[in-house]
């Protein structure tokens, strides 16, 4: 069976003044956006699950993620997407929404999430919203339980308040197994990791899939050679 690959691309913050390791100034991220966009077809992780169904090529193609749901998405990201014609994929905490980030007691900062006008204005303009769980917790330290209803309740929440059912998750940490995923499976059409995770190909590891993160640093020849797959991160 022919295998069916996609690089997907992984963001979390995009702030001017944010000095955090997952944070990429909005001039960076504009830099990185135009160095792909003459050589790419961006895709929402939607719209790429139906290319794989339907068996449209994944070559020149990328998908653009967000993790985590963060106020600085709307307020820095979305304009230069708007500017390039590009529509991504927000995956979102709706227990936080509106709310700031107290699940993350790591970073030594408080910032807002999206607001659900937020939200609700990322959907008019296109893009996806998807799931990242209630509580941002490690799924593979929770009981199968407690992971089932993360999966659940956050995809009937958000359900509840856009109208349409998430079809996509993202693991909080990128952190799954076996279990974890297969629970995921029965819920969502595609489940996302991060680098942690090894597998690219949808045919074997929908539910478990790699993405990928551009390096603040990177210039357009290393941008494009991590999506066409020759520099590995």
């Amino acid at each position: 069976m022919a295998e069916w690959c996609v690089t997907v691309l992984i963001f979390h913050h995009v702030s001017p003044d944010l000095d955090y390791y997952t944070n990429t100034p909005p001039a960076i991220f504009r830099s990185q956006i135009a160095a792909l966009a003459d050589e790419f077809e961006f895709l929402t992780v939607r719209e790429a699950h139906r290319a794989f169904l339907s068996g449209e090529p994944a070559d020149r193609r990328v998908v653009l993620t967000f993790d985590d749901g963060y106020k600085d998405n709307f307020l820095f990201a979305l304009p230069v997407l708007k500017d390039f014609g590009i529509k991504a994929t927000f995956f979102i905490l709706p227990e936080f929404a509106g709310r700031m980030n107290e699940w993350n007691q790591k970073c030594g900062y408080r910032t807002p999430h999206l607001s659900w006008h937020e939200v609700d204005a990322l959907l008019a303009e296109g893009h996806e919203i998807a799931s990242h769980g209630l509580l941002h917790a490690p799924f593979t330290q929770l009981s199968l339980p407690e992971v089932e209803r993360e999966l659940r309740v956050s995809k009937k929440m958000i359900q509840e308040r856009i109208g349409v059912p998430p079809s996509s998750f993202s693991f909080p940490y990128g952190m799954t197994n076996r279990e974890v995923s297969g629970l995921a499976a029965a819920h969502y059409d595609v489940a996302l990791s991060t680098v942690k995770s090894s597998e690219t190909d949808w045919f074997k590891g929908r539910h478990a899939l790699r993405r990928t993160y551009i390096p603040v640093d990177a210039e357009p020849p290393r941008i494009l050679a991590i999506v066409n797959g020759e520099a590995r991160l």
